[in-house]
């Protein structure tokens, strides 16, 4: 899809503020770039300040920044202080996110901890900050990056699933609460992506071709993903809100 018929399709992110966790991800560069191909100004982080520094500097247009900071930290107003400091927000994207495959065996408190914080923790504590008025412009949307394990979870992933399913679940109940302010949130569940931490797994041995034929449409790339954020975030879904979108090529 080219940039002008993406710009087509979800109108009105010009100018919006956005901010978007886990920036420096493939996943969340890539929705960091997309946005600020729509003329929207990103304020983007991550824990790397280095990192963001070369994104926010490759993002076409203008208007963006760069605020290092650790999810893991149970008082983030000092994060969404510093996101709101040049204007309210019009969005926030959760890229952020950890990833735990282990056996019931191995599995501990700091592993299921470790996938909490950061998958759902994080979110609510980033949505109940980004709720306050003096945060947010009317018409705000929040979308969440889940995965297609909260809703058909494979061998292992018991607690990066059950974080997952914890972020929906927290979408869902924060959509009927939010709804009288103005605020839509949403989660999406990709399948299969093609990303790096694919192909490391392939290397591992794991068998990448009988996922992709679980797909219908094949491995879904970062792009389509970032594409579909930009129509969560536009007036385009301005009916849409407590939804869970799967992204998942046909797998379930």
């Amino acid at each position: 899809m080219t940039t002008a018929l993406a710009r087509a399709q979800h109108p009105g992110l010009a100018g919006r503020r956005i901010l978007v966790t886990g920036a420096t991800g493939e996943i969340g560069a890539t929705v960091a770039t997309e946005l600020a191909a729509h003329d929207a100004r990103v304020v983007a982080t991550a824990r790397s300040a280095e990192r963001l520094g070369d994104l926010v500097g490759s993002l076409p247009g203008s208007g963006h920044r760069a605020i290092p900071a650790d999810l893991r930290d149970e008082d983030l107003s000092g994060l969404m202080a510093a996101a709101t400091q040049d204007g309210k927000l019009d969005g926030l994207v959760h890229c952020a996110g950890t990833s735990s495959v282990l056996p019931a065996r191995m599995l501990d408190r700091a592993h299921l901890m470790a996938d909490l914080e950061v998958n759902y923790l994080a979110f609510v504590e980033l949505v109940r900050q980004f709720s306050r008025k003096r945060c947010y412009n009317p018409g705000a949307s929040v979308v969440a990056l889940s995965s297609i394990a909260s809703a058909q979870p494979e061998k292992c992933q018991t607690s990066y699933a059950a974080a997952k399913s914890a972020l929906d679940t927290a979408v869902r109940t924060l959509a009927i609460e939010l709804a009288p302010a103005g605020i839509r949130l949403n989660s999406i569940l990709p399948g299969a992506v093609a990303t790096r931490a694919m192909a490391d797994a392939e290397a591992r041995g794991v068998d990448m071709r009988a996922l992709a034929d679980r797909q219908l449409l094949g491995i879904i790339d970062p792009g389509v993903v970032a594409q579909t954020v930009a129509y969560l975030l536009s007036d385009a879904s301005s009916a849409m809100t407590g939804r869970r979108l799967f992204l998942d090529g046909g797998r379930i």
